[in-house]
């Protein structure tokens, strides 16, 4: 493997874990604001 190779496969290998931090930063964004849809709504629900 010559220099050049590695430092696209480094790169890609970067890439890859950048896009496998936002999938996880998305899912729990996305879990909290579920959270926060339920809480409402129960809270909505006890008061009408």
């Amino acid at each position: 493997m010559n220099r050049l190779e590695y430092g696209e496969y480094s790169a890609t290998r970067k890439a890859k874990g950048k896009r496998q931090k936002a999938k996880v930063y998305y899912n729990s964004l996305s879990a909290c604001i579920n959270v926060l849809t339920l809480m409402r709504s129960a809270i909505v629900g006890r008061t009408s």
